[in-house]
């Protein structure tokens, strides 16, 4: 019996975007927050995903955002001239990204993990690749 070939990347991303159940609530309570809908088990697994896959990730869930995210030291980081939509983080969040409060960016790892200073957006990383320079 031959076995099924599986596919080498394998799908960790919701094959739909987040959002919280449909239909209106009680007017007396608030709407649920889509960060409640994030699945933490997949976003610890996101947050290994390579560069390249990261940032199809983003073209295909935040193509209006894509153009912002550079990768730099082998990490992806994003920065917003605003605070972006809880829609935006949540996404953000469920692909692996984290909130780094010093750089004021979204930082995604891939797969590195480092207890190193890996420098800041305004430093010259060891690679730079703008987010829109992707094919």
């Amino acid at each position: 019996m031959k076995k099924s070939k599986k596919s080498s990347a394998p799908e960790l991303i919701p094959s739909t975007p987040l959002s919280p159940s449909a239909g209106p609530g009680p007017a007396s309570q608030p709407a649920p927050s889509l960060s409640s809908h994030i699945d933490h088990e997949l976003r610890k697994k996101n947050r290994h995903l390579s560069a390249e896959r990261v940032m199809d990730w983003l073209r295909r869930w935040l193509p209006d955002h894509c153009d912002k995210a550079y990768i730099a030291h082998k990490w992806i980081w994003i920065q917003f001239r605003e605070k972006p939509s809880e829609e935006v983080r949540a996404i953000l969040s469920q692909l692996g990204f984290h909130w780094n409060e010093r750089h004021e960016c979204w930082q995604h790892p891939c797969g590195v993990f480092n207890t190193l200073t890996i420098g800041g957006p305004d430093g010259q990383p060891d690679s730079y690749v703008k987010g829109a320079d992707q094919p």
